[in-house]
């Protein structure tokens, strides 16, 4: 294969005619148009500009956190599935003893230049519930309202729920800027349970490959589970 490449190659380097390239505008080939931010991830980075107030704690087994949005993080620190830990002001107006639905994407797949591949799913997790009591704060700066609550997976039967989608690690090419990694959190719908979001989202008994998760559907996953408003978010920088 690598030898038939340099001969094509090399054949174009002597060829004497140039060489054009006709694209007629009723052409009916493909079109492969950039996808754009869909209205759920532009609408909650418009909102979360100011990363002065954050509403997400993102915390991975490395010891490494993410405590406001657009932390710069390492490949290697964020290899271990992460935990999410909601600002206790953030949970105030919700129902006590409510679920969450987790979801992270990668939004700059391959490159933020070029992002024909995004959204990506790396993470999809539900049932999860606000531990007790809250966290303490994370850093001397934090107000005295800057209490975080962790969010744990719900038990059912003795066991504790396992995510629909596993953490999949960051892994931006060495030709790429650093990658925007999200993660967002809605309340779960009341009547719905991790079996009923996986019957839903037609989702398989098995978790569904890397191009299952490539441009994922972020509207559809919204509209179909009939989420509201994003309770929190977070998204981390993660370079080549």
């Amino acid at each position: 294969m690598e030898q038939s490449m340099k001969i094509s190659c090399n054949s174009l380097i002597k060829h004497k005619e140039p060489i054009t390239t006709v694209c007629p505008r009723d052409s009916k080939q493909p079109s492969f148009a950039m996808p754009s931010p869909t209205p759920t991830i532009q609408k909650f980075l418009d909102q979360n500009k100011d990363t002065t107030a954050p509403s997400l704690l993102m915390t991975f087994p490395s010891g490494t956190r993410i405590p406001a949005p657009a932390t710069k993080a390492s490949k290697p620190s964020t290899t271990g599935e992460p935990t999410f830990s909601v600002n206790q002001s953030c949970l105030r107006t919700h129902v006590p003893g409510a679920k969450y639905i987790a979801l992270s994407l990668d939004v700059d797949a391959p490159s933020p230049s070029f992002p024909l591949l995004s959204p990506i799913l790396h993470y999809l997790h539900t049932d999860l519930v606000a531990a007790a009591p809250p966290s303490p704060p994370i850093s001397e700066t934090d107000t005295a309202t800057d209490t975080w609550v962790q969010l744990t997976p719900s038990s059912g039967e003795g066991t504790l729920e396992a995510p629909l989608t596993s953490w999949l690690p960051p892994g931006p090419p060495r030709f790429s800027a650093p990658h925007r990694y999200i993660f967002l959190v809605w309340e779960q719908p009341e009547n719905m349970g991790r079996e009923e979001v996986r019957v839903t989202l037609g989702l398989g008994q098995e978790e569904s490959g890397l191009w299952g998760k490539i441009r994922y559907d972020t509207e559809g996953f919204v509209e179909k589970l009939k989420l509201g408003e994003i309770v929190a978010g977070t998204w981390m920088d993660v370079g080549s």
